[in-house]
């Protein structure tokens, strides 16, 4: 009589303990989310010049790849990739354009062959000193969006 008893109060704590230890393993492999990525400045429908100071802010960035590029329709100008930590980014980068012309800042994480594509497609650029745009990246995540006019 004593063993049934031990084991009615014994059996779900043995279930509750064998059910943490799974979902303990199936968190641990679960995707981590994307990082939180805002676009501090330039601020959205803001004129620019072509030398432009940008200062971006991300968290939980857990080994994803950000980028910030300047996009106009599908062509992507890949301008800088985050660094793996958290925190505030500053960076001055330069894009020539016509009076008026309207384009976007945008900060996105993409998977590691997107990341390889454009990494390629800086060197190969920067040995030519001739940067086409690089079209349709595939984004995994936007994380910001901002609206820029040429003065």
């Amino acid at each position: 009589m004593k063993n049934r008893k031990l084991t009615f109060i014994l059996l779900p704590v043995i279930i509750t303990g064998i059910f943490s230890i799974i979902v303990g393993i199936i968190t641990k492999y679960e995707k981590a989310p994307p990082p939180i990525g805002k676009i501090l400045a330039p601020s959205d429908n803001s004129e620019i010049n072509s030398e432009i100071d940008c200062l971006i802010e991300v968290k939980n960035k857990s080994k994803m790849y950000v980028w910030a590029a300047i996009k106009d329709g599908y062509n992507f100008w890949p301008k800088f990739e985050i660094p793996y930590r958290e925190g505030r980014f500053v960076e001055k980068f330069y894009e020539s354009r016509n009076s008026g012309e309207e384009l976007q800042l945008v900060l996105f994480v993409v998977k590691k062959q997107e990341h390889k594509r454009i990494k390629n497609w800086l060197l190969q650029g920067s040995n030519v000193d001739s940067f086409p745009a690089l079209k349709n990246i595939k984004i995994t995540a936007y994380l910001d969006i901002v609206r820029l006019k040429h003065k």
